[in-house]
């Protein structure tokens, strides 16, 4: 353990007279955006906001003459909802 370590630790135990105080939190996480919450309804409601892509519907290219990297300029992505959306390269 490292001395950092050592004297966050010791803190504590020095302020409480030696006796170990630990607080357990629950926090909840969404899955697909990494949001930390404190409420589970929140992060429920934000987990089930999100559109998740179910199919890449089609690409557009240039060619190797104007993009040698082969990389598409434009994705259309349909979603869990049925929706489609158009990503293009910036």
């Amino acid at each position: 353990m490292n001395t950092e370590a050592k004297f966050i630790l010791s803190a504590p135990i020095m302020q409480t007279g030696g006796k170990i105080r630990l607080k357990l939190e629950s926090v909840y996480r969404c899955e697909i955006c990494n949001t930390v919450y404190n409420n589970r309804d929140i992060c429920l409601k934000c987990e089930l906001n999100h559109l998740i892509p179910t199919e890449i519907k089609s690409c557009r290219y240039s060619p190797i003459t104007v993009n040698e990297k082969g990389y598409p300029n434009s994705i259309t992505i349909k979603f869990n909802d049925g929706s489609e959306a158009i990503y293009k390269r910036g």
